[in-house]
């Protein structure tokens, strides 16, 4: 199963790299538009569209520092370590399907298997905690029982 976590980091650092390339080169556009339109624009309507492109900035550049903070926390998780209890970095193979907890991502598909990637804050990853093989949840009126975890 440690190879199966490593290939679910993997495509999901794939993912990060491309989202903060998208988000970066956003911001560089969003910057010469705002940095073009003071150049040729003067008066209120020039404020207010400054003020909608600084805007936009600023939420990307919050996307951005989201989007980074995911791939440093995702690039802390040692894969090769086998848990006993389901904690970050585990990979969990439940009646109803895998999880992996790590980051908040959701569903992923490797080797014609979904994968549910999720953090250890969200509601079934605090259900999950401290879990071990052979113990059981319920999560929305559903029973999930742990068969395997590593």
């Amino acid at each position: 199963m440690n190879s199966i976590k490593q290939s679910i980091k993997s495509e999901i650092l794939n993912q990060l790299e491309l989202k903060i390339q998208e988000i970066t080169d956003a911001i560089k556009s969003a910057e010469i538009s705002r940095d073009a339109d003071s150049k040729s624009s003067a008066g209120d309507k020039h404020e207010t569209s400054r003020a909608k492109i600084q805007t936009e900035i600023d939420q990307l550049s919050k996307q951005l520092f989201n989007a980074q903070k995911q791939k440093n926390d995702l690039l802390n998780i040692d894969t090769d370590q086998t848990n006993s209890l389901a904690n970050v970095g585990s990979l969990v193979e439940t009646n109803k399907g895998y999880f992996y907890i790590s980051i908040g991502w959701g569903r992923i598909q490797m080797q014609n298997e979904n994968y549910f990637v999720i953090s250890l804050g969200s509601p079934i990853g605090m259900l999950l905690k401290n879990k071990k093989k052979g113990d059981s949840f319920q999560f929305r009126n559903t029973e999930y029982c742990i068969l395997n975890l590593s």
